[in-house]
């Protein structure tokens, strides 16, 4: 037929608010890299550095430390994120930013094993923050639309990401301050950390070298969609 009619949707902002947020929800499900990066800096907020690492006595220091930590990610992707969505300061390739990426968890994991900074998970969490929002500036970096679209575009992902960010904390945090005080939640920190340096590493050459996805296939098969909020709710209730 020589002519067609295309229903391309409703254009208001109000459905490109909603559709951008469960696209930055989304993400979170869909990109790893983001909630492990959190993840790793949430492993110590449940500890104290006294000579090495013990049990934090009192919950609202922790609890204080984990705002800190989720609001400096926060703030810090929040910037880039929107600087680079609405075009103000350059993208750099998406080669570069998610191999930064990858070495954020690494390094965040090797300072779990080896407190040379201790209790200032906040300050890693707001540096690397910056070149996690040009990973998720990168979600529009290519669409043809126009700066106020792009804009709430921007805001709709950044809170769908949020959200996203906060159930994954709400759910670990309680199930790390309970295991605290266990014999097992140490060696736990740092053998976690370490196989998420590796995971790190595994990523970075995958990213850097095209390297066959190993570290991917893994992580995705262990934290797997919606399974794996699953198992940490069971954690937690447990």
């Amino acid at each position: 037929e020589r002519v067609q009619t295309v229903e391309i949707g409703d254009r208001g902002w109000g459905k490109n608010l909603s559709s951008s947020f469960g696209l930055g929800l989304d993400h979170i499900k869909t990109g790893p890299d983001h909630i492990l990066f959190v993840a790793v800096l949430l492993l110590p907020s449940v500890l104290a550095f006294r000579g090495g690492w013990r049990p934090a006595d009192n919950f609202g220091k922790s609890l204080w430390r984990v705002l800190k930590i989720v609001s400096m990610f926060t703030v810090a992707h929040s910037i880039t994120f929107t600087l680079a969505g609405l075009e103000l300061i350059p993208l750099p390739g998406p080669r570069f930013v998610e191999t930064i990426i990858a070495v954020s968890i690494a390094a965040a994991a090797l300072l779990n094993i080896y407190p040379i900074w201790p209790q200032r998970e906040w300050i890693i969490a707001f540096s690397f923050g910056l070149f996690h929002g040009l990973g998720f500036a990168s979600l529009i970096g290519d669409l043809e639309i126009s700066r106020s679209t792009r804009l709430v575009s921007l805001i709709g992902r950044n809170l769908g990401i949020e959200v996203g960010q906060v159930i994954v904390v709400l759910v670990v945090f309680p199930a790390l301050f309970m295991l605290r005080r266990t014999t097992f939640y140490l060696p736990f920190m740092k053998i976690a950390s370490a196989i998420l340096v590796v995971v790190s590493f595994g990523w970075v050459t995958e990213r850097l070298f095209d390297a066959p996805p190993v570290a991917t296939k893994a992580v995705d098969l262990f934290i797997e969609w919606p399974r794996v909020m699953w198992i940490m709710a069971a954690v937690t209730i447990g």
